[in-house]
């Protein structure tokens, strides 16, 4: 399925392509970059099932929370979690969970900094 899909992004006559990079088991690797023009470097996100998570940008370094939040959102799931993200991908300092209110710090990958409180959380 991955390689299909790179295959018809190759050959595809528009000017902007994103191309999704492919791993030795035919899955989608989630971070996948290309070189634009002047030399400028723009990543982007897909999920394992080859939707984009976070469309082309010079900042996306790494992409598991962009992947979370689209897991969360594509279709919306009532009560699921949806994470703030970082320009960069990673986890945002401060996440709160919108359903139950819970709110908590998080380390860039997403780790808990300390424990889910209903007040609101300093990080």
């Amino acid at each position: 399925m991955c390689q299909e899909h790179r295959e018809r992004e190759l050959n595809a006559t528009v000017v902007a392509k994103l191309v999704p990079q492919c791993d030795v088991n035919g899955d989608y690797v989630a971070l996948a970059c290309y070189d634009g023009d002047g030399g400028a470097k723009f990543c982007s996100c897909f999920t394992k099932k080859g939707e984009i998570a976070k469309s082309p940008s010079q900042n996306v370094k790494r992409c598991e929370c962009y992947i979370k939040k689209h897991e969360a959102t594509h279709p919306p799931k009532l009560g699921a979690f949806e994470p703030n993200c970082e320009e960069d991908g990673g986890y945002s300092k401060q996440q709160c969970h919108g359903s139950t209110g819970m709110c908590w710090c998080s380390h860039p990958d997403g780790k808990k900094k300390t424990e889910t409180s209903r007040a609101n959380v300093t990080c």
